[in-house]
């Protein structure tokens, strides 16, 4: 099913998931931000709010290394060689990190319309 709903859009806006009692070989976010990852599809990362985006966002270098219980969890090694270009949004560096730290929304959403406008330009 994930795999299918990675073809049927056309990116992915990532916010909170389980790091604890999920199912499966690793949260169901991490599986569909890998998926993502590995066909080049969009993906926006939003750290901010916590839970399993924030893991990601940590591995990835968006955000501090906070002290925590699940640091080790194997599913989180999956994210160390992709950087902000793997995430193929539109944003740059910076705003990528911003946007894998804000807790506002409205400064989250902005980026998101940022990254798909200049992915449109790209594509025309």
């Amino acid at each position: 099913m994930r795999n299918l709903m990675s073809g049927m859009s056309f990116a992915r806006i990532v916010l909170g998931g389980r790091v604890t009692n999920y199912k499966g070989i690793m949260p169901g976010i991490a599986e569909e931000v890998l998926s993502s990852l590995r066909v080049k599809q969009p993906v926006f990362l939003l750290g901010g709010f916590g839970g399993c985006s924030r893991d990601i966002a940590e591995e990835m270098g968006f955000v501090e290394t906070l002290p925590g219980l699940y640091k080790d969890s194997p599913f989180r090694r999956e994210f160390k060689n992709y950087d902000a270009t793997s995430l193929n949004n539109g944003l740059n560096q910076n705003e990528n990190i911003t946007l894998a730290r804000t807790p506002h929304i409205d400064q989250a959403i902005t980026l998101i319309l940022l990254g798909f406008q200049r992915l449109s330009q790209k594509s025309r």
